[in-house]
């Protein structure tokens, strides 16, 4: 969803904050309002959640609004999947935290400005085998909701940037293979992981469409497929919405 807050009053806002649930929105200035992106987890429970918006004005004064957001029940599909015991050591808790810590620094800093134009693209063309926020357990054993889409295709086939952005993260890692990380402002990022082959570099400049890099079936995987994620920050969210609609800034 979108927060937009705007002054009712001739003051200027000295500062905004806002909080969802335990989340805390970062805003962007767009002309005379403000605006945040926000994104809830798949595993968020059914409910009442609260949405708080805290405006402080030049020269002293506050106000806050405050809201309920009901979040609908969601039935998620399971998966049970078995890895070669030669993949077994890339889901050691101690090599997740470190890949988890180092991605996402590369999701805590953004461009003020949407770089973004129109609809997502789906970034390679293949077949949809494990959906947004899949229950998965991987040899007996619960390894979480997927965050992502899997999209399954011949390795080598090419991969696009789905939108307009800058590169933030072009590397090998342990559990994600070869990954590219495109900021796309405005707090908003697309992930592409398991890459046989990696063609851009960080801090590079990149068009919708434009290839980036080729899929393979580097780190934890069971074979040569796309794994394709939208974040809002650290929030993973369902890519393929992003692909049907334009995001309503």
């Amino acid at each position: 969803m979108v927060i937009t807050a705007k002054s009712d009053t001739a003051r200027e806002i000295a500062h905004l904050s806002a909080t969802v649930g335990a989340q805390h929105p970062v805003f962007f200035q767009i002309g005379e309002v403000y605006k945040a992106l926000v994104g809830l987890r798949a595993g968020t429970r059914p409910g009442a959640v609260p949405v708080s918006v805290k405006v402080g004005y030049e020269g002293g004064g506050e106000k806050t609004a405050t809201v309920q957001l009901r979040v609908a029940s969601r039935l998620f599909p399971t998966q049970h999947l078995r890895i070669s015991p030669s993949k077994a050591g890339l889901m050691e808790a101690g090599l997740l935290e470190r890949e988890r810590i180092l991605l996402y620094s590369h999701l805590t800093s953004t461009r003020a400005q949407p770089l973004w134009k129109g609809k997502f693209l789906v970034p390679a063309s293949g077949r949809n085998t494990s959906s947004f926020g899949r229950r998965r357990y991987v040899n007996g054993k619960w390894w979480g909701q997927h965050s992502g889409a899997d999209i399954a295709c011949s390795a080598g086939t090419r991969v696009v940037a789905d939108n307009d952005g800058v590169v933030v993260l072009a590397e090998k890692l342990k559990m994600r293979g070869n990954t590219i990380v495109i900021d796309h402002g405005f707090n908003l990022f697309t992930l592409y992981n398991h890459l046989s082959g990696i063609q851009v570099r960080e801090g590079e400049s990149v068009k919708k469409g434009q290839v980036v890099g080729r899929v393979g079936a580097t780190g934890f995987v069971t074979g040569p497929h796309l794994h394709w994620e939208i974040r809002v920050g650290v929030i993973p969210v369902n890519p393929w919405s992003w692909t049907k609609s334009e995001v309503p800034l």
